[in-house]
């Protein structure tokens, strides 16, 4: 393995959002390996721990492998406590669970101990669960909680964490965690709101593939009114990091 990340084929810094874009998938799941590896190694040289919000969703588990491999550089995971962005209303061993997915790719390699890891108890109701979980987020990282790093996915709606259009949590002014009835979906979810995204360090999405190519540029232009707009930290960094070809649309026509 290269001890470099892959270089962007192209890289803007416009209105305070850093985006990259690589050659091949390939390319940027490394690179993001490498993304994550020095953000959580540079907050480790300021903080006895630092914390990370790991997303759901099918883009980011091939990141995840990488960082079960040790790839992108060495953490001190001992010392990283683990949440998660948003979870489905269904237990932790369903085939739908964001934290199964991370444990299968990820968590299960014992890099990281059980103890640091903060799953959202997604088998209670989405409200009980929220609660919880933001009772939980508190009492780890303190009254007023930032982030250090959340990772962020982007949908073909353009909803990122599960913050879906049209849904009521989008209109949370207070609560950091909230349960969220998607009626597309005929579902409940339990998410992160706009209030404790905004107050991260670093927001990193990451899009791959053809088919989010449409919303990637719709997103970046600033065209229409989609959730994953209105994530931009007051105080941090936000980056986004696609492939070539979730990419294609925005460089073509952006």
């Amino acid at each position: 393995m290269s001890s470099q990340p892959p270089k962007p084929i192209y890289r803007e810094v416009k209105s305070g959002r850093t985006l990259e874009v690589f050659s091949t998938a390939g390319d940027l799941f490394l690179a993001a390996a490498f993304k994550v590896s020095s953000i959580l190694d540079a907050c480790l040289q300021n903080k006895p721990f630092c914390t990370i919000a790991l997303s759901g969703g099918s883009t980011p588990k091939r990141l995840y492998e990488l960082l079960a491999q040790g790839k992108g550089g060495h953490i001190d995971w001992k010392r990283v406590q683990i949440f998660f962005s948003d979870e489905r209303n269904v237990p932790p061993d369903d085939l739908e669970s964001n934290f199964r997915m991370a444990k299968e790719s990820f968590l299960g390699a014992g890099l990281v101990p059980e103890s640091n890891v903060h799953r959202i108890h997604g088998e209670y109701s989405a409200d009980e669960a929220a609660k919880g979980y933001e009772e939980e987020i508190r009492k780890v990282l303190g009254d007023n909680p930032s982030f250090d790093l959340i990772l962020l996915g982007l949908g073909p709606d353009g909803h990122t964490a599960s913050l879906f259009p049209e849904s009521p949590a989008l209109n949370e002014k207070e609560k950091l965690v909230v349960g969220n009835r998607v009626a597309k979906l005929n579902a409940d979810r339990i998410t992160f709101s706009y209030p404790l995204l905004n107050t991260a360090s670093c927001v990193l999405f990451l899009a791959s593939g053809a088919d989010k190519s449409r919303i990637a540029r719709a997103v970046l232009n600033g065209d229409g009114n989609f959730p994953s707009q209105r994530v931009n930290p007051t105080k941090g960094d936000l980056i986004w990091m696609l492939d070539k070809d979730s990419a294609s649309g925005y460089m073509n026509n952006g």
